[in-house]
């Protein structure tokens, strides 16, 4: 290690071209600027190749070259930052220093997570298909369907939504568009291994979430996975000395943003006169009309205002308990889901005209 780290310094010492004062710093531009040099390696003493180094809050940068050297211009007060795949990210201030070495560290949790494929997991490093995964917690937001909460968040995944309808809200799922020409189009949806719908699936009772898109990810389920595979694995009891709850509770109220407005009854029957040049209302019927003397013979009805209220209401509470021992798990869920929609209720009705 000391011998490495001993070659690292005559190495930079000897690719300089620079001229070294007295007290062995380098030569300062007019402008202010100075070359700083460095070798960037990694734990074991091994140069890394491609790294990125930049001066922080500009677009001003380098790469290092094949024995894990870099060159770049900066001023006293700039912060350089260096970044590799797979390693942390380095900041470190320039200052008088003239040559920087740089030891990365490796990024063990990136590379050590775990994607769900085919009957089990592997490590992410080591997957070579397409397989994209989304964090539960990117999906706590304030719908209904999971398909829904899906939008947007996993690459791949395209996601249509036709209506608004409150229980009927749930959205068409592709994963990268269309495939196949026959009726089935949708991908294999497999929710802890059994085959079965996503729509109503609380977000809460999902441990993780991804998609197998192309055929070497999903080459192991055959014809079915045709459209792609999406793995739903739910959340399982766990060994604990206290039982774990979690509660969660969500109202909110929903618009409608683009009413239509329409003209009363005097001002159509004016307006639909003087279109067709000719009196098809009386001047007796537009009054009549605008008196309100007989409702049922003189009909002046907003029907989107007496039928549709322009705000409406939902609320949402998750109940989840989590535990047990070593030898028993369990994990319960209890959820509610209510919506009233945007039609208007009339009490003298024998029927419920809400959704």
């Amino acid at each position: 290690m000391v011998t490495s780290f001993f070659s690292l310094i005559i190495g930079i010492q000897f690719i300089s071209p620079l001229k070294l004062h007295a007290d062995n710093t380098y030569e300062i531009k007019q402008d202010g600027k100075m070359i700083v040099r460095g070798k960037i390696i990694d734990s074991s003493g091994m140069p890394l190749p491609g790294a990125n180094v930049t001066i922080e809050g500009t677009t001003k940068g380098v790469v290092s070259d094949a024995d894990g050297y870099y060159v770049i211009e900066a001023e006293k007060g700039d912060v350089l930052v260096f970044s590799f795949i797979g390693f942390k990210e380095q900041k470190i201030k320039v200052g008088d220093k003239s040559a920087i070495d740089v030891i990365m560290e490796e990024e063990t949790t990136m590379l050590e997570e775990t994607v769900v494929v085919g009957m089990g997991t592997q490590r992410k490093a080591s997957v070579v298909g397409s397989i994209s995964t989304v964090k539960v917690d990117e999906l706590k937001i304030p719908t209904r369907s999971l398909t829904n909460a899906l939008s947007g968040r996993m690459a791949g995944a395209v996601v249509v939504q036709r209506t608004g309808e409150p229980g009927r809200d749930e959205a068409d799922f592709w994963i990268r568009g269309i495939s196949t020409f026959g009726s089935n189009r949708t991908p294999l949806i497999l929710v802890d291994g059994v085959e079965r719908e996503m729509s109503n699936i609380p977000v809460e009772e999902i441990e993780s979430v991804s998609i197998l898109k192309d055929a070497s990810a999903t080459a192991v389920y055959g014809v079915r996975a045709a459209n792609g595979v999406v793995i739903i694995t739910t959340r399982k009891g766990v060994a604990s000395k206290k039982p774990s709850i979690d509660f969660r509770f969500e109202s909110g109220f929903a618009d409608l943003p683009d009413m239509p407005e329409f003209l009363d009854g005097p001002n159509y029957a004016m307006l639909y006169n003087e279109a067709f040049g000719r009196e098809h209302y009386s001047q007796e019927y537009i009054e009549k009309t605008r008196l309100g003397v007989d409702p049922y013979l003189y009909p002046n009805v907003d029907w989107f205002d007496k039928t549709f209220k322009k705000y409406s209401t939902n609320t949402y509470a998750n109940l989840n308990i989590r535990g047990g021992g070593e030898i028993a798990r369990y994990f319960v869920s209890l959820g509610y889901y209510g919506e009233n929609g945007n039609l208007k209720n009339f009490p003298e009705n024998e029927y419920d005209s809400k959704y």
